[in-house]
């Protein structure tokens, strides 16, 4: 197990943490991994962020916003193309603001 800011690229700059898109879907532990992230919270990155407990909305909107960056809520609903899936009652996505990220960059 590492941490994202442990993560270094095999090509190009190892330590460049820029216009990256960082989906996280661990399970619960969102929270724990955004703090062992912290270095990637940048205006050119673009988060996906699935939250499966809806306590955890709030503090990763906070975590973020401290970085003046803004995380939304979309609806999830299913795509026909991928097929049945099955989720649990509460389960969001936020993703960074698309808008607010053009507006940092």
């Amino acid at each position: 197990m590492t941490t994202l800011d442990a993560v270094r690229w095999s090509v190009g700059d190892p330590t460049d943490k820029t216009n990256t898109l960082v989906k996280i879907d661990v399970e619960g532990a969102e929270l724990d991994v955004i703090e062992g992230g912290r270095s990637w919270l940048r205006p050119s990155n673009l988060f996906v962020i699935e939250v499966h407990e809806e306590r955890f909305l709030d503090p990763l909107r906070a975590i973020f916003a401290e970085q003046g960056l803004r995380l939304v809520e979309v609806d999830q609903r299913p795509l026909p193309l991928m097929g049945r899936e099955t989720r649990g009652e509460k389960n969001d996505w936020l993703i960074s603001d698309l808008l607010d990220s053009e507006n940092n960059s």
